[in-house]
């Protein structure tokens, strides 16, 4: 486990917002110099959503809002926002990540979700957790502090591994549970 190697100030000069107090993370770097934007998985899933925000009837070209949960470096938003007229908010714990992370029309907050921020509790029409809760410990906690943030009548949409037989380095590059959401 290392200790943010961003401070508060930095981040905030950088434009994230900080709601929750700063912690040590132990996520590797490694994982974001894999999953770029040009990633084969990254389009894949895309490509995915994009099918199950058809299904939901959730239009890509009216304005709403939308909370990308452990979002690291912001693909998954810079995707949506590519694709939508959205805002898609991005929250993580991971300073670093925050720091580089790719712009957007959404904010950014370094938030544990598990704080639920008045401001940010049933907010938001869509909130993603994409490759994240196979990180989460426990995760029915973490999952009903992700479901507080979505309006009443909106979407979670998660994303998981599918099969153990398709787990590469890609997935081993990631945290260790308890890393988003801490442990009791």
């Amino acid at each position: 486990m290392t200790l943010p190697n961003v401070s508060a100030d930095v981040l905030a000069r950088g434009g994230v917002k900080i709601i929750s107090s700063l912690r040590p993370s132990s996520f590797e770097e490694g994982w974001y110099d894999i999953a770029t934007a040009e990633h084969f998985w990254l389009h894949w899933r895309m490509k995915a959503l994009r099918a199950a925000l058809r299904d939901a009837g959730l239009p890509l070209d009216h304005k709403l809002r939308a909370l990308d949960i452990g979002g690291g470096r912001g693909i998954l938003r810079a995707q949506l926002e590519r694709e939508s007229k959205w805002a898609v908010d991005m929250a993580d714990l991971d300073a670093s990540a925050l720091q580089s992370r790719v712009p957007s029309r959404g904010r950014t907050f370094y938030y544990d979700i598990a704080d639920r921020d008045p401001a940010l509790v049933a907010a938001y029409d869509a909130v993603f957790v994409f490759d994240v809760l196979e990180h989460v410990a426990p995760t029915r906690e973490f999952l009903a502090a992700s479901l507080d943030h979505v309006k009443p009548g909106g979407f979670l949409f998660l994303n998981v591994p599918a099969l153990s037989s398709c787990y590469s380095a890609f997935d081993g590059a990631g945290a260790m549970p308890g890393d988003y959401y801490p442990a009791p």
